[in-house]
């Protein structure tokens, strides 16, 4: 109804909002805005500037949940989708999604392949699936 005050639905407890969308705001006010639209958890997607995987030191993944809990939100999953045209480099960065993701208690990486130019074979793909979904198991966390 217009003019009526926004109520949150109780659906928002259960879906985790994709920080994708926020991707040009800082963390924190991204964060903060969701929380105040009533969502309780989200997807944090390490194409975020602050979250890209070569920045994840233990002292930014400290950051994070500041963060993260200070807005009294939880991570539902964490997302990598690689644009590059690199198996072996999204391979590293998928593993430190793993690693964030055990940080944060979340236990869920959702990723993407490569375009099929970048390994027309599938071979390098297969490998390097195999080697994320190894660590994964190790760290207790799904792909």
């Amino acid at each position: 109804m217009i003019g009526s005050k926004f109520t949150p639905s109780e659906e928002l407890n259960k879906l985790g909002f994709r920080l994708a969308l926020f991707h040009s705001w800082p963390l924190e006010k991204a964060v903060k805005t969701l929380a105040e639209m009533g969502y309780k958890s989200l997807e944090l997607c390490l194409e975020h500037p602050e979250l890209s995987p070569d920045k994840l030191t233990e002292k930014e993944i400290s950051r994070i949940k500041k963060i993260i809990e200070d807005g009294g939100l939880r991570v539902s999953s964490v997302s990598y989708f690689s644009s590059g045209d690199d198996v072996s480099v999204a391979l590293e960065e998928q593993k430190g999604g793993v690693e964030l993701a055990r940080e944060l208690d979340c236990r869920i990486l959702v990723v993407g392949t490569l375009p099929e130019a970048a390994d027309p074979d599938g071979k390098k793909t297969y490998r390097a699936l195999e080697e994320l979904l190894r660590l994964a198991e190790e760290k207790g966390v799904t792909i």
